[in-house]
């Protein structure tokens, strides 16, 4: 499916049932996800899992509070020193859905595109986030994440932290490997979700059986209704 037809979708459901917006939590950790997102991408380059670090991701926590109390996006002073790696993400949906983890990995993942893996010290204003994420060395990861309702929507800040830090100058071409032979970059975030349970998401799921086999819709009923629409 692509942009046009989701927004279709969900233009639909906003307009004949507003309560079809309100999604269910998936029973996901937000540990798990962050690792699953983070651990499929480093995977295309044959580098470490990262494992979940509770106090990283409370840190993150409190500086995700802080942007969307400031409805704005800085790297937090430890990060600045160096103390920890960190990536930030700010997204917005006019129908007030939160944004996901998957949705952040994938927006920083995506910047591999262009990238010059026999530099030294790339440019990394626009592939810094990229580097941050698969760095060789990085092996633990804690994220948070902090909604707010503002201009008749919700404004999502999601905050990454990683030990040992990367984007280390000097140390790029060690730590920043090759995609493996056959490695396919993921094309939207859905790629990059963790698997979840036969679940409905959307609390009103019934008043689209109709649609469930319409290939029009499949990609959001798969996402959204599975329980429903039988397809898990």
């Amino acid at each position: 499916m692509n942009f046009l037809q989701e927004l279709l979708f969900l233009i639909i459901a906003y307009k004949l049932f507003p309560v079809v917006q309100t999604v269910i939590d998936d029973g996901v950790s937000l540990a798990d996800k962050t690792t699953y997102a983070h651990n499929k991408v480093r995977y295309l380059h044959a580098v470490q899992d990262m494992v979940w670090d509770q106090e990283l991701a409370d840190n993150s926590k409190a500086w995700a509070d802080l942007l969307a109390s400031e409805n704005s996006l800085h790297h937090s002073e430890g990060s600045k020193m160096g103390m920890y790696g960190e990536n930030l993400y700010k997204g917005f949906d006019g129908f007030k859905n939160e944004k996901t983890v998957a949705d952040a990995v994938y927006n920083w993942y995506i910047e591999i595109e262009g990238y010059n893996f026999n530099d030294p010290a790339p440019d990394l204003d626009i592939h810094g986030h990229f580097t941050a994420l698969v760095w060789r060395t990085t092996i633990r990861v804690g994220c948070a994440i902090t909604s707010r309702e503002l201009y008749g929507g919700l404004f999502t800040f999601i905050v990454c932290q990683y030990l040992p830090s990367g984007n280390v100058n000097g140390f790029f071409l060690s730590n920043v490997m090759q995609l493996r032979f056959g490695a396919t970059i993921p094309r939207h975030p859905r790629e990059l979700e963790a698997p979840i349970g036969c679940i409905d998401r959307f609390e009103n799921c019934n008043m689209w059986t109709g649609v469930c086999g319409q290939t029009t819709f499949r990609t959001m009923m798969v996402q959204y209704c599975k329980k429903t629409c039988q397809i898990c």
